[in-house]
Order: structure tokens, then C-alpha cells, then sequence
């Protein structure tokens, strides 16, 4: 169940990026920082070009002391990408990272 809704994180990350804003509430107090709006903004472009995401799949997950590592493989319309996120012992997002397949 709890891996479930780890699954929700990144689908409302992804959601609310590609509509162009981020929810700070989901993100630990010392990334919010790096939430900048040139990187929403970046961040938003390559994800409206990249279409409809079509699934998200957990695909690695590493304990790392009060963290986990999180890495998806989310299938978009044009392309395949990799989520890493990494989430707090609070359950905020502490890192994010869209990369290529």
C-alpha cells in the first residue's frame, strides 16, 4: 500500500510541472530552493513536449538511513523517461530528477 501511494508523488509532481507551477508544500523546506522559476518553467516545456503520460512504474527503491530513493519509468506519448525522487523521513520531496531512458 505504501508503495502505491508513492506512485501518487510522482504523478502529481509530473502533473503539476507540466501545468507550469510546483506544489511547495510537497517539497522539504530545503529544496524548495531549488524550485526556481526557470526550472518549473524548463522543466515544463520538456514535459508538454514529451505528451501524455501514458504510465508510471516503480522500478528501484533504496533505503538510504531516514530517506528512500525512489526511481520510476514513466512512458510518455513520444518517450520514455526516468523519475528519480527522493523522499524525507517527513515524506517531502528532497530531490527530483527527470532524466532519459
Amino acid at each position: 500500500m505504501a508503495e502505491r501511494r508513492h506512485l501518487k508523488v510522482p504523478q502529481l509532481t509530473l502533473a503539476d510541472l507540466t501545468a507550469g507551477h510546483a506544489n511547495f508544500s510537497s517539497f522539504s523546506p530545503d529544496s524548495q530552493k531549488d524550485w526556481v522559476p526557470e526550472r518549473i518553467h524548463g522543466l515544463s516545456e520538456l514535459l508538454k513536449s514529451l505528451g501524455k503520460l501514458k504510465s508510471i512504474d516503480l522500478i528501484e527503491r533504496k533505503q538510504d538511513g531516514s530517506s528512500c530513493d525512489y526511481k520510476y519509468l514513466a512512458v510518455f506519448n513520444s518517450r520514455t523517461m526516468v523519475v528519480n525522487l527522493t523522499l524525507g523521513r517527513d515524506g517531502l520531496i528532497d530531490g527530483f530528477q527527470i532524466l532519459s531512458w
